[in-house]
């Protein structure tokens, strides 16, 4: 039996507020820290959906948006390079639960489950 392939164009958006747990005070140059926050994410398709739907007996993507809460986790550091300037590295993890309009199941499917989105950033910043 072959592979069977459909997707759907779309996006995420997400908005949060995080708060920073650091583990050292201000005055040390490297500072290690924890982040827990919340929001949301807003999934959207922007194709349409495909024809014909990869397995119809299972589910149907559909072409719609779908807001989803989420929280996230991580942690990272900061290290002061001079004075002003910074630089920083983290690592989160963004927690959703599964978009259930985009996804419609079809006779005994389930739609439950988590969306993990992992990321890395780094940056660079000077405050006056």
């Amino acid at each position: 039996m072959g592979s069977v392939r459909g997707n759907i164009q779309g996006q995420s958006h997400t908005l949060h507020y995080d708060g920073l747990f650091h583990l050292f005070d201000r005055a040390r140059r490297f500072r290690p820290f924890v982040a827990v926050g919340g929001g949301g994410k807003f999934y959207r398709a922007t194709g349409p959906a495909p024809v014909p739907q990869p397995f119809p007996q299972i589910a149907s993507l559909v072409h719609t948006d779908d807001w989803r809460l989420m929280v996230d986790v991580g942690f990272g550091m900061k290290y002061r390079l001079r004075n002003h300037v910074m630089v920083r590295a983290d690592f989160r993890d963004y927690i959703t639960t599964f978009p259930k309009n985009i996804f419609v199941p079809k006779g005994n499917a389930t739609d439950r489950g988590l969306f993990q989105q992992f990321t890395p950033t780094f940056g660079i910043g000077y405050w006056f």
